[in-house]
């Protein structure tokens, strides 16, 4: 995982491997009417999680954010889920 937080908002890059690479990738933004997303990427399989890693961070940092997912398989449920922990842990650490 990268992140990079800028004073507007912040880049997050999840990857496997050990050199990152960009996936599916979301482009979001919080608005004073909520949070909108456009992938960037259509149609890849990462592009739901991406999507929702995105949308929360920019509703956490108040501003712009680029999300990026990639995979080499499909992910199980579970480990779906255990990536959004992490990235909620990380979002606590933002407060």
């Amino acid at each position: 995982m990268l992140f990079i937080r800028a004073t507007n908002g912040a880049v997050l890059l999840l990857y496997e491997g050990s050199d990152p690479t960009l996936g599916a990738v979301t482009a979001s933004i919080k608005t004073p009417l909520g949070v909108h997303s456009q992938a960037l990427t259509p149609g890849r399989k990462e592009d739901i999680l991406s999507r929702t890693l995105g949308e929360m961070l920019a509703n956490q940092v108040q501003g712009f954010v680029i999300s990026s997912f990639y995979v080499r398989r499909v992910l199980e449920p579970e480990t779906s889920l255990e990536l959004i922990r992490k990235v909620k842990g990380l979002l606590s650490e933002l407060s």
